[in-house]
């Protein structure tokens, strides 16, 4: 089956933030941490459901490398990514999130909120 991709707004918002984050700690960190989540989030689209449920119909993917989190949601054949966080972070910080009415919204797989992300989009800068 292929699947489609849709990345909600907030996830954007938490991707740029973690790897603003990381360019800040060391320059290039952010690129590294960009091209694992391409590639985790290839993972996804590849096949969804080898991650698990974590919370609800949440389901969780790791970056590699990177102490990060993917969550989405599968319904039929759309992905929807809702957020991406730091798994440092209290758990119950992080189900309080998905709870939320801006994550939690049903109507979030039903609308195209941005570009579709495959496995092999990014390129590094140096290549």
């Amino acid at each position: 089956m292929t699947y489609r991709l849709k990345i909600r707004p907030k996830a954007y918002q938490d991707i740029a933030i973690i790897a603003a984050w990381y360019e800040e700690q060391k320059q290039g960190l952010g690129n590294d941490f960009m091209l694992c989540l391409d590639a985790a989030i290839g993972g996804i689209k590849r096949n969804p459901l080898i991650f698990g449920k974590y919370y609800l119909e949440y389901r969780r993917a790791f970056v590699r490398r990177f102490p990060v989190g993917v969550f989405y949601i599968l319904k039929d054949d759309l992905v929807s990514v809702v957020s991406v966080r730091d798994l440092r972070q209290d758990p119950n910080s992080i189900t309080e999130q998905l709870s939320s009415p801006v994550v939690s919204d049903p109507s979030i797989l039903a609308v195209s909120s941005g570009p579709t992300c495959g496995g092999a989009s990014a390129r590094r800068s140096d290549q």
